[in-house]
């Protein structure tokens, strides 16, 4: 019964693992030149080079946009306007398929010293 527990434990890790080395295989490394927010609680982070991930936003990659109101949302403002005038650079994961107003939603975004 032991080792049928350490199995199911091992694999529920690696599963895990798998499902998180996923999610970090679209980082970009961008430099922020803007950030903000508009009145409706939309927020943007203007990044360069504009993102390459794969993404249904096709045609809006300059940036990426979030909701003020979404868990997470007042941390990525926070690591991107630091971001910004530390002059560090941004790593940005964006959604491959959540868009907002065209523009693609961040999963998390951190700042870099490469």
């Amino acid at each position: 019964m032991k080792t049928l527990a350490k199995l199911l434990s091992v694999s529920a890790f690696v599963f895990l693992m798998g499902t998180a080395g996923s999610a970090l295989a679209g980082n970009e490394v961008v430099t922020v030149t803007e950030v903000g927010c508009f009145e409706t609680g939309e927020c943007f982070i203007i990044v360069s080079p504009s993102l390459v991930s794969a993404s249904s936003c096709v045609t809006n990659r300059s940036q990426v946009r979030f909701m003020s109101t979404q868990p997470g949302a007042d941390a990525m403002y926070k690591a991107a306007l630091g971001s910004f005038f530390a002059g560090k650079k941004l790593v940005v994961n964006p959604s491959p398929s959540a868009c907002i107003s065209g523009f693609m939603r961040p999963l998390f975004v951190h700042t870099t010293n490469l």
